[in-house]
């Protein structure tokens, strides 16, 4: 194992481990959701404002997110498996 693929796996580590906190800290502070993890409604009353690009793109995350729920109840076609 290089000293990059050291570095590299360290660094990896560290983010998995910190990856809980935007869920555990906003709970604990009562602070809603997960931080960034605001969808267009949200954004509106913390900023009085929706970006532009968010207003264009916010359906195209709801389009995937339901077609991965349709794929995990489904299973994956076997083309995708």
């Amino acid at each position: 194992m290089t000293k990059f693929q050291k570095k590299l796996g360290l660094g990896l580590l560290i983010l998995a481990l910190f990856t809980p906190l935007g869920v555990i800290l906003p709970e604990k502070f009562k602070a809603g959701g997960a931080w960034g993890e605001w969808g267009p409604e949200e954004l509106q009353k913390l900023l009085g404002y929706v970006p532009a690009g968010l207003k264009r793109t916010a359906h195209l995350w709801k389009w995937l997110l339901s077609l991965i729920i349709v794929l995990a109840e489904k299973g994956l076609p076997r083309a995708l498996s």
